[in-house]
């Protein structure tokens, strides 16, 4: 069973465990499930195809029929996110498992560089979509015990739920680590490790034309150019941590220098960080996701940065 079927599955039984939905309620879920998969998908577009690159200024919180000059792909992955965004708001007091997800994968997408008009926020629905699980959860967990222990579909109704909240505790975690942002969910007891082998060839889950395949594993919905740059940054940050004096929390980040016991070898893990970082540039995602991070690395630490940076020019 995909990710996706566990959501269909969960939802097929809502009336059974008291999660009575409308027509409208179900359409708003379909309709706002299907947007926020296009507009995650669309990030992993390749940005060699934009020529006015990410930091477009054309007003993509307009309605359709701009005058401006339209730019493809990453007009369609802007016009998607703030699709997304509006179904998002629109639905936002149904509780089903579709809305759910589809505020989880939301908030693993790279925001747009700009907009015009508001000011855009990171993991605006997160806490709505934490408070809908939290909801959801103790109807499924009622009815689960109401089944007994020996019932098939029970069973599959418990895993599946284990799998969103596995979701959920990704991104409020993530979340907390790269924002500030406090964690709402309880501690998760830890389990056995297990190792994961993809069935589909890589090429079927993930590639530049297509984006992110439907079938793909869980996985591949989490490790997101947003969360891989996150995590680039905070590596960086901390090892300048350890390498600057005064200590981390003395005085203001451009007040402090090299230790003089730092070696070298921290600086070649800068520039081989900040190379991934770079890197991330070959997608539409990973281009906003690693511009904002590197801006952010620059302002406060550029020169350190720059005298670590190596590049294989020949002349």
């Amino acid at each position: 069973m995909t990710i996706l079927g566990t959501i269909r599955f969960l939802d097929h039984f809502s009336d059974l465990y008291g999660n009575r939905l409308t027509v409208s309620a179900r359409r708003k879920s379909d309709a706002v499930l299907k947007a926020v998969l296009r507009a995650f998908s669309l990030q992993w577009l390749s940005s060699a195809d934009s020529p006015t690159g990410v930091q477009s200024t054309t007003n993509y919180n307009s309605p359709i029929g701009r005058d401006t000059p339209r730019n493809s792909p990453m007009d369609a992955f802007y016009d998607s996110w703030f699709q997304a965004r509006s179904l998002i708001k629109n639905a936002l007091s149904v509780q089903s498992f579709r809305v759910v997800y589809a505020i989880l994968m939301f908030d693993g997408i790279s925001i747009p560089a700009k907009a015009s008009g508001e000011t855009l926020v990171a993991h605006e629905f997160l806490d709505a979509g934490l408070h809908k699980l939290n909801c959801l959860a103790g109807l499924v967990e009622q009815y689960c015990l109401n089944l007994g222990s020996h019932s098939t579909y029970g069973t599959i109704m418990e895993a599946s739920l284990s799998v969103v909240r596995w979701c959920n505790h990704v991104r409020d975690i993530g979340a907390a680590l790269t924002a500030d942002h406090v964690c709402k969910l309880s501690d998760v007891l830890g389990n056995d490790k297990a190792e994961c082998v993809l069935s589909l060839p890589f090429e079927e889950v993930f590639n530049l034309q297509n984006g992110v395949s439907a079938e793909a594993s869980i996985l591949s919905y989490h490790i997101t150019p947003t969360l891989v740059a996150a995590t680039f940054q905070k590596a960086i940050e901390a090892i300048l941590d350890m390498q600057l004096y005064p200590p981390c929390g003395e005085g203001t980040p451009k007040d402090r220098s090299l230790s003089p016991h730092a070696d070298s070898t921290w600086k070649q893990h800068i520039d081989t960080i900040m190379k991934g970082l770079v890197s991330l540039d070959a997608t539409i995602g990973g281009a906003l996701a690693s511009g904002l991070a590197i801006q952010n690395l620059m302002q406060i630490h550029g020169d350190i940065i720059s005298d670590c940076w190596s590049c294989d020019f020949e002349t």
